[in-house]
């Protein structure tokens, strides 16, 4: 199998890629790529006894780091088992270079590969340990290890960051603001607090990231909402005051929705005040004609809501008081007109109760298979056994035993599955 061999060495005067005969002279700490033509597994498979060479398999490509001189074997596998081995003969130690060890991160860097970056930085700390590069090429690692979503080697570079500051505040700050960053990537929101803390000595702007951090926390939830409405009326955040508005409008809490839309958003505003039964004519005059509208349509819908709550409090009234005609008149107005699912369904079960205890069986079966079928699922247990039932005193045994069966196997340990087998039995001794 023929391969093409391809070896970079990194750290002469200049960062070349160019083909070389596998007999040249190879350095020592000096890397070297492999390319294949196909996909396949690279590995070491003889070295010098004291070698701890190191190679980086990214299957059409292989990066081997000798780190001795000796003879190097490393074997390249194919897919099909096919084993090709390549002799490197490293015959000197090659003299470092601090600035082409750095172009060997930027390299790394820029072509988002976190392994061989690594390898730089592992030089660039054991050759020149106090280089200008070292605090740049940390960052380089942190920034490809949120890439790599790879928390722990990005807390092992900025750990080494934190513990090698020495410098000005604002310096201390940048350093500061890297934490912060990281942590908040990684959704860390105990070290996020703790560096937001940090940061607010020398920027008050930061307060806000520290409330924010604590309200979308469910452990310090209640301390971030406290904090962001005092924030708010300090500084008159519209961001805060959108988070606010959002919060509150999600919760139901309308009004106070309404009172913090108001800062940034007038027909949100209106609308929430709307949702709240309040006085929202003051804005209208401030909306545009398709936002008018848009809220008249809203209020109509309100109004019907209300109405067909109404009529579903009158049907309670009159079941309570066995005045079931008149009950019977409200729930198909509910049924027929609204558009409110919940209150459809609740008026279908009440109603199939009701005809089931007047023995109008097939009236039931029409609300059922009319209204209720595709509002119910299995979890309304009850009311999916009183169906069964009803099969059942209308002799359909096919569809009585579907139901009873069905209880039986979704809710075995259940009232309703015990009832279900009852009636099962009987059904199977006609």
């Amino acid at each position: 199998m023929k391969r093409i061999l391809l070896f970079i060495m990194l750290l002469f005067s200049t960062i070349s890629y160019s083909k070389i005969d596998i007999s040249g002279v190879n350095f020592v700490n000096t890397p070297i790529t492999l390319v294949s033509q196909t996909k396949g597994k690279w590995y070491i498979s003889g070295k010098p006894t004291y070698s701890k060479g190191k190679l980086i398999d990214n299957g059409y490509t292989a990066t081997f780091i000798p780190d001795t001189i000796g003879t190097f074997e490393i074997t390249f596998e194919s897919k099909n088992g096919e084993k090709e081995i390549n002799i490197f003969e490293i015959k000197s130690i090659n003299q470092f270079d601090e600035n082409k060890i750095y172009d060997i991160i930027t390299e790394s860097f820029n072509s988002k590969n976190l392994k061989l970056l690594e390898y730089g930085i592992n030089l660039l700390e054991l050759n020149f340990p106090n280089s200008k590069y070292i605090n740049p090429s940390y960052k380089k690692a942190i920034e490809l290890s949120k890439l790599d979503n790879n928390f722990e080697t990005g807390l092992n570079y900025l750990n080494k960051l934190n513990s090698n500051f020495i410098g000005i505040e604002s310096e201390y700050v940048d350093l500061l603001t890297t934490n912060y960053l990281f942590y908040d990537f990684f959704n860390k929101t105990e070290l996020k607090i703790e560096v937001l803390k940090k940061l607010i000595k020398y920027n008050k702007n930061y307060e806000k990231e520290l409330f924010i951090t604590y309200f979308n926390d469910v452990k310090y939830h209640n301390l971030g909402l406290k904090n962001l409405e005092k924030y708010f009326f300090e500084n008159f955040d519209i961001r805060v005051a959108n988070i606010l508005a959002n919060y509150y409008e999600k919760n139901k809490n309308y009004e106070k929705a309404a009172f913090y839309y108001s800062k940034f958003n007038n027909f949100l505003a209106a609308k929430n005040l709307l949702l709240a039964d309040k006085d929202y004519s003051k804005y209208l005059e401030l909306l545009s004609e398709n936002e008018k509208k848009e809220l008249a349509s809203l209020e109509e819908n309100k109004k019907d809501k209300n109405r067909y709550i109404e009529y579903y409090k009158y049907a309670q009234e009159n079941i309570s008081k066995e005045r079931f005609e008149l009950a019977e008149i409200y729930l198909k107005r509910v049924l027929t007109q609204s558009n409110n699912n919940n209150l459809k369904k609740q008026s279908a079960i009440d109603l199939i109760s009701i005809y089931n205890l007047k023995y109008k069986y097939n009236n039931a079966l029409d609300i059922y298979n009319n209204y209720l079928k595709e509002l119910i699922s299995l979890k309304d247990i009850e009311t999916y056994y009183n169906i069964g039932l009803i099969y059942y005193k209308l002799n359909d045994k096919e569809n009585s035993l579907k139901i009873f069966n069905d209880i039986i196997k979704k809710y075995p340990k259940t009232i309703w599955a015990t009832k279900s087998s009852i009636y099962k039995i009987r059904l199977q001794k006609i």
